[in-house]
């Protein structure tokens, strides 16, 4: 929560998809199911209708889960600098192979940052 108060603070722009949504639905805990839409309705503030279906299948040609590569090919065509995941795999591997401008690193490692 802190690091979503920040970044609506600072101005910065919580971009949301139909891939999201999509992974909230999964969850099989209703209650936090219902609990993270909440949360997703309120604070995203852009919501990218589409997505670049190409880039990300490039994407999975360099390792990425088929997921991860929706969520990145997202954040590229939304503009967006910082992609926040607890992912280490999709962190890793973004990095290993530098595969994008958009900056995908842990919110532990984010807030720091943007504190300063």
């Amino acid at each position: 929560m802190a690091i979503i108060e920040t970044c609506i603070i600072a101005g910065h722009c919580i971009v949301g998809s139909a891939f999201v949504t999509s992974e909230i639905g999964e969850n099989t805990d209703i209650i936090k199911k219902n609990d993270t839409k909440a949360l997703f309705d309120k604070v995203v503030n852009k919501y990218v209708t589409n997505t670049n279906e190409v880039r990300a299948q490039e994407l999975q040609t360099k390792g990425l889960r088929k997921m991860d590569s929706y969520h990145l090919a997202v954040a590229e065509f939304a503009g967006a600098d910082v992609l926040l995941t607890t992912d280490k795999d999709f962190i890793r591997i973004c990095a290993k192979h530098n595969l994008s401008s958009v900056k995908v690193i842990n919110p532990l490692t984010f807030l720091p940052e943007v504190i300063k």
